[in-house]
């Protein structure tokens, strides 16, 4: 491995670790063509508590295989409903559980019913599902702990904590 121009660039070679990286790869696994844009991930996932749409991790700049490696059972992320994933390891905290309520639900929705009354301070026990208002024109299905709620008349205003929205006690 002396000799000029051995090993041709991009050619595979032994990371920092002992692990072979292979040819055009870095040794985190990352394409060197990627173009996500971690201010843009990284300021979304701190305004949603950690949690991210697949929609939104792709506009980002975030790649199929990417994802795949973050999603993977021993990887950073988890799935916590369909398309939307919790970009941590552990349990998802009620203001995450909340998040990938809503952003499961989309972007008209608000949240309703105990998990509201929790957020306006008016219970304290964590509900089992998080009621969401949404349109009657929503396609969507109730899914693992998001119980969704269609309506005619979504309210003409909601409370709001930072991104999570939520009906004022009026309603």
């Amino acid at each position: 491995l002396d000799r000029v121009g051995w090993p041709p660039p991009g050619a595979p070679r032994v990371s920092a670790e002992g692990g072979i990286v292979g040819w055009g790869w870095d040794s985190a696994g990352m394409a060197r063509s990627t173009s996500l844009d971690h201010g843009t991930l990284d300021a979304m996932l701190l305004r949603q508590h950690n949690v991210v749409t697949r929609p939104q991790a792709l506009a980002a700049g975030m790649t199929d295989a990417a994802l795949r490696r973050r999603l993977r059972p021993e990887g950073p992320w988890q799935v916590l409903l369909p398309m939307v994933y919790l970009a941590v390891t552990g349990a998802p905290t009620i203001d995450q559980r909340d998040m990938a309520a809503l952003l499961y639900a989309g972007s008209d929705s608000v949240i309703t019913g105990q998990a509201a009354l929790r957020r306006l301070g008016l219970a304290n026990h964590r509900p089992e599902a998080v009621d969401v208002l949404v349109s009657v024109t929503v396609q969507r299905r109730s899914c693992g702990f998001v119980r969704l709620q269609r309506t005619r008349r979504l309210p003409d205003r909601a409370c709001s904590d930072g991104d999570i929205r939520f009906v004022a006690v009026d309603r």
